[in-house]
């Protein structure tokens, strides 16, 4: 099973916008900031660079 914040990287690799994601998945943009920091802070990389 996909830890949830897989599905907020997923949304902000389709939108390429971390306000449109947020949208997307009815979360606010700064919960989709702090999932995406966790991930590269789990994975010990960057993802994203917009």
């Amino acid at each position: 099973m996909l830890d949830f914040r897989i599905h907020t990287f997923l949304a902000v690799c389709k939108y390429m916008n971390y306000t449109k994601a947020a949208e997307a998945l009815n979360l606010t943009q700064p919960a989709v900031s702090q999932h995406i920091r966790w991930l590269e802070q789990q994975y010990n990389c960057s993802f994203i660079s917009l």
